[in-house]
């Protein structure tokens, strides 16, 4: 689960850079579930990785 949710933006989001980068502008947008927000204990591992995904959308530099 971790290969798939949290892996797989980061190395989605680092095959976008090559196109990205030169063009100077423009952004990278992922849609996490609402449940990296709202833990299910049921849930905690697939909670988890969904906070991880939207968690590094927040601290990535916007520059």
């Amino acid at each position: 689960m971790v290969d798939v949710n949290v892996k797989g933006v980061l190395y989605g989001n680092a095959a976008t850079l090559p196109v990205t980068n030169p063009q100077v502008f423009g952004e990278i947008t992922n849609v996490p579930s609402i449940s990296g927000l709202q833990v299910s204990p049921a849930g905690a591992v697939y909670c988890a990785t969904k906070y991880a995904a939207d968690n590094r959308e927040d601290t990535r530099d916007p520059a």
